[in-house]
């Protein structure tokens, strides 16, 4: 998280756009886990 804070300090319009990023990626993992946990328990 510290990483993340001088990260905001020094570049705060490039890391919200690589947060942005990893967010967007993120949620289609878990909708693909998702998909993988349903499929799973048939």
């Amino acid at each position: 998280m510290n990483l993340l804070r001088i990260a905001f300090k020094h570049a705060p319009k490039q890391t919200a756009a690589v947060m942005k990023k990893i967010n967007k990626c993120d949620m289609q993992i878990n909708a693909l886990v998702g998909k993988l946990s349903k499929t799973n328990k048939k």
